[in-house]
């Protein structure tokens, strides 16, 4: 047998004592056709030489198909990867004729690799292709591909390894190879003739790449770049085409890839590629407390599947201690790939960072998809030394996205001076955790695992009561709200949602305060050189409403829009005292005078767009809900009145008990109307970006109407509930958590 183990690769050129260490504690298995050698999902802790016969490697796919993966013969290794990364076993191997195999314990291996390293880096080396092997057959564009064909490829294929925002190919290139996701992300940028740069797409683990251009054999219609550390495949053009013509099934599978890319150009949305892998960065001395984690884990894991926690003990315990801290090239793509074969095997990684700059922290912010920086809402809001790693890029990760994450205590009321936070920070979002609060993990979770629901509110006056109804069958169906934005009315029920996610309070302030609008609107008439109304008492209402809180304090993220006179543009309002920013937003042309900032002047964001579904789609990941109160027929007279018309005369018809009345509008409704036309005539566009749209009836309603307002409540929850309950039985969406 000596013999034998001096002809296995890896095993040439050692002396006899070494190969003596391997026989003596080996055991001799004898197969017949058809036994197993071990089996897909198993773990042990032994390698195997084959002695003599042959044996075959069969995976089930995630697709459920069964696939051939690899033959071996006399002297091939089988199964060292359990050996090097501690994991199940990927496939099972069984005996396609008759055959004797030697099985090596692992603590012999041990031994010999303490004493001989050479031989470590070989199984190293042949684990590393034989995974790459393993990604090529479980491609769905492999689907049904025989074995020659495979051995074919794999022969030729090589590993690509990408940095963070590391190009793999650029717009108008020759298209050369077809690549194949094996972990990691990629983001699909298209570059204007200005040189701008749009992000159109993301690709991450399963997925091709780059297969359109071989196909057209046009340059590369995209730049594609790494978004962390990614691995690929890669495949020649003549490797590719052979596939195609001997394996039809293939041209299938693009075709429906195809039809997807098309589909999503359509409707304008981003196909994203999931996260997979979140690193977790301390922004506090003492580490990130244990309960967020834990917590964590189980949200995603009742959202997505199973995920799983890891960090620099659990490395240490599980490969042997000191294998988080390595820097070796064998011991780093040991560590690579085992973190590759977790991710493989779980929806999603926590990967906990050191509190210190160490090797592992560096390798998972290389790793990372996103990166959470967590802290107490209540330290120091100044940067520490590992943050200033990150933001400074010392650690190597620009494109992956970077979202604060501020815990409290479960009876804070609101939270307040998170602005000192992030004017220290530059990060894509930020989210407030109570620690003991399951609701908001669970929303934090739905972020991450892109099931996030966003709901927008329009403009519409007294009609803004149906706002609330529709919460309310959202809520009596289980639907959450992750995300609030709205304009003018709807601007401020999304501000009352975002503090206090509570329907009861929610018509009970709205009541009162139609009743507060009600009955001082008319006090504040004042003359007309810039609007009707001087706004004082509507301004201070809002002000006693809110009172001095922040948008980036409020428990739900928030946003509001308002129209900029100035430029002709929406302005997105994300920052600052809500107040003032519904104040803005509500700002009626010729109603109530205009917000001036910095030198601009903003207006009611119905002016442009009274339903801004286009700005929620840009941030929220997940679904978008749209509540439109507003109302595509309004303000209709008969008969027709004389084209000239006095006031006065208007008015005392209307005082008059025995004179013809004349139903006209009034003037409010009118200008409110007016500065809503361009934004309604628009307003199949966001239709057509919101998953759900719904149009509660609200046209018997004035918009000025706030007596009688309140009765939307009902009709809007009536209306909406089966609209609702129908969505999610249609789109079959997934679990969200418990709400």
């Amino acid at each position: 047998m000596v013999e034998l183990l001096a002809s296995v690769p890896g095993f040439r050129g050692l002396p006899d004592s070494a190969l003596e260490i391997v026989e003596g504690g080996s055991e001799h298995l004898m197969l017949s056709t058809g036994d197993v050698l071990f089996l897909q999902g198993e773990f042990d802790d032994a390698m195997y030489i084959v002695v003599s016969g042959s044996l075959e490697m069969v995976a089930m796919l995630g697709n459920g198909q069964r696939q051939l993966l690899a033959r071996f013969g006399p002297s091939d290794w089988i199964g060292e990867s359990v050996v090097l990364f501690h994991r199940p076993r990927k496939a099972t191997v069984y005996a396609s004729a008759p055959a004797e195999v030697m099985k090596l314990s692992l603590p012999r291996l041990a031994t010999l690799f303490d004493k001989h390293p050479g031989v470590y880096n070989e199984l190293v080396r042949v684990a590393a292709r034989r995974l790459l092997s393993f990604h090529i057959a479980s491609s769905p564009l492999m689907a049904g591909v025989d074995i020659e064909t495979l051995r074919m490829l794999d022969g030729e294929a090589n590993w690509i390894r990408l940095a963070g925002m590391e190009t793999l190919f650029k717009q108008g290139d020759t298209p050369d190879y077809l690549y194949v996701v094996v972990c990691g992300r990629l983001e699909v940028v298209a570059v204007g003739g200005d040189g701008r740069e749009e992000i159109v797409g993301y690709v991450g683990r399963g997925d091709l790449v780059g297969e359109m251009g071989l196909l057209t054999d046009e340059p590369r219609s995209r730049t594609v770049r790494a978004t962390r550390d990614t691995q690929l495949v890669r495949l020649s053009k003549g490797q590719f085409e052979l596939l195609l013509s001997q394996n039809p099934q293939c041209m299938r599978y693009i075709a429906k890839r195809l039809a997807t890319i098309i589909s999503h150009n359509a409707t304008g949305r981003i196909p994203k590629a999931r996260l997979s892998t979140i690193a977790i960065v301390t922004a506090q001395s003492d580490g990130v407390p244990s309960a967020f984690i834990e917590r964590m884990i189980e949200a995603i894991s009742g959202i997505a599947g199973p995920s799983l926690h890891l960090s620099s003990r659990r490395i240490d315990y599980e490969l042997g201690p000191g294998s988080s801290s390595v820097t070796d090239e064998a011991g780093h793509t040991r560590l690579i790939n085992w973190l590759a074969e977790y991710e493989d095997q779980f929806s999603y990684l926590l990967l906990e960072c050191d509190p210190r700059l160490s090797p592992w922290t560096a390798l998972c912010i290389r790793s990372a998809d996103l990166i959470l920086i967590v802290s107490s809402a209540k330290d120091d809001p100044s940067v520490r030394e590992l943050e200033s790693a990150i933001f400074e890029r010392t650690v190597t990760n620009r494109a992956a996205r970077k979202e604060l994450v501020l815990l409290h205590s479960d009876g804070a009321k609101v939270p307040s001076g998170t602005a000192a936070w992030l004017s220290k920070r530059q990060v894509d979002a930020h989210h407030h955790i109570r620690i003991g609060h399951a609701t908001d993990y669970q929303r934090l979770a739905r972020f991450i695992t892109d099931k996030a629901v966003g709901l927008v509110l329009s403009g519409g006056g007294a009609r803004g009561h149906g706002h609330v109804g529709a919460i309310r069958a959202l809520e009596h169906c289980g639907v959450p709200i992750d995300f609030v934005g709205g304009t003018s009315i709807g601007a401020a029920v999304a501000a009352l949602w975002a503090i206090n996610a509570d329907v009861a309070a929610l018509i009970r302030i709205g009541k009162d305060f139609s009743d507060t609008f009600r009955k001082h609107f008319l006090r504040d008439l004042t003359f007309p050189a810039v609007a009707l109304n001087s706004a004082r008492r509507f301004t201070r209402s809002l002000e006693d409403l809110f009172g001095g809180v922040r948008i980036e304090d409020l428990w739900i993220p928030y946003f509001c829009t308002s129209t900029d006179l100035s430029k002709a543009d929406v302005v997105v309002h994300e920052e600052g005292l809500v107040s003032s920013s519904v104040r803005a937003s509500s700002a009626i042309p010729g109603i109530w005078p205009p917000v001036v900032c910095n030198g601009h002047i903003l207006v009611d964001g119905g002016v442009l767009s009274n339903l801004p579904v286009d700005v929620m789609r840009k941030r929220c990941r997940g679904s978008v809900i749209a509540v439109d109160v507003g109302s595509v027929m309004d303000l209709t007279v008969r008969p027709n009145p004389a084209a000239s018309l006095s006031g006065w005369r208007l008015r005392w018809k209307q005082l008059n008990p025995f004179g013809n009345k004349t139903e006209l509008p009034h003037i409010f409704n009118i200008l409110s109307r007016a500065a809503q036309l361009g934004s309604i005539r628009a307003g199949d566009v966001s239709k057509g970006q919101a998953d759900l749209y719904l149009q509660p009836p609200t046209s018997e309603i004035d918009l000025f109407d706030w007596k009688s307002a309140y009765k939307l409540v009902d009709v809007a929850y009536q209306h909406c509930i089966d609209e609702v309950e129908q969505w999610k039985l249609r789109e079959a969406y997934g679990s969200y958590g418990s709400t």
